[in-house]
């Protein structure tokens, strides 16, 4: 029997993940930055 040793992640793999883990944090970041709420709830500006 063959063994077969640990598979690499391939270059493309990791790229797309590297871009949508950046874009969901970026995304939701905007989000809460943005989020409707009345004044009281927002922080002072230094």
């Amino acid at each position: 029997m063959q063994t077969i040793g640990p598979q690499k992640d391939s270059t493309a793999w990791v790229i797309q993940t590297w871009a949508a883990f950046i874009l969901s944090v970026s995304m939701t970041s905007f989000g809460i930055v943005n989020l409707p709420v009345d004044n009281w709830l927002t922080l002072p500006r230094l």
